[in-house]
């Protein structure tokens, strides 16, 4: 099997990344450096091949948004048409935030910088973070760094006051 890994240490630029993936893989000389034209030759591929890419925001900054999720849908869509296709796409970076019914949901990159400078490591048990909601409206945060006395980046008014530690103590 052929894989393929996108990543901010093998992609820098748009070039880059269509460069990479016909360089790993056998595609025909008219494939374009576009997202319909590498969908219909990755399509069309019957050698079994994976991609995983992972997100992070040096990604993000090197091929911009639009790119990046224009690419992690055509590739969604390639795995369901093509079998020989397999993809993984994983978010190197995690944030929770929460309104106060305990609804975590994922905060995007651009939130994260507003809040710590960038500097959150993925984590998997939420129950162990420290707890920072905000004085003036109705969410909260997790986060392993002190986020006390930083501006609340959903009302941005408020300010983050620690509480209890992760969500089970609430």
């Amino acid at each position: 099997m052929i894989e393929i890994t996108i990543s901010s240490k093998t992609v820098s630029s748009r070039d880059g990344l269509f460069s990479l993936i016909k360089k790993c893989l056998p595609l025909p000389d008219y494939c374009g450096d576009n997202l319909d034209a590498l969908h219909d030759c990755l399509t069309d591929m019957r050698k079994d091949f994976r991609i995983k890419i992972y997100k992070d925001k040096k990604l993000i900054d090197a091929l911009g948004d639009p790119l990046i999720d224009g690419l992690c849908a055509m590739l969604t869509d390639t795995a369901e048409e093509n079998p020989h296709c397999k993809l993984k796409i994983k978010n190197r970076r995690r944030f929770i935030m929460s309104d106060k019914k305990n609804t975590p949901k994922e905060m995007q990159p651009s939130d994260l910088e507003k809040v710590s400078g960038g500097g959150i490591r993925p984590f998997d048990n939420v129950d162990l973070l420290p707890r920072f909601e905000c004085d003036q409206c109705d969410m909260f945060f997790l986060d392993e760094k002190d986020l006390s006395g930083q501006i609340c980046p959903n009302c941005h008014k408020g300010k983050l006051v620690r509480c209890n530690t992760g969500m089970s103590e609430r």
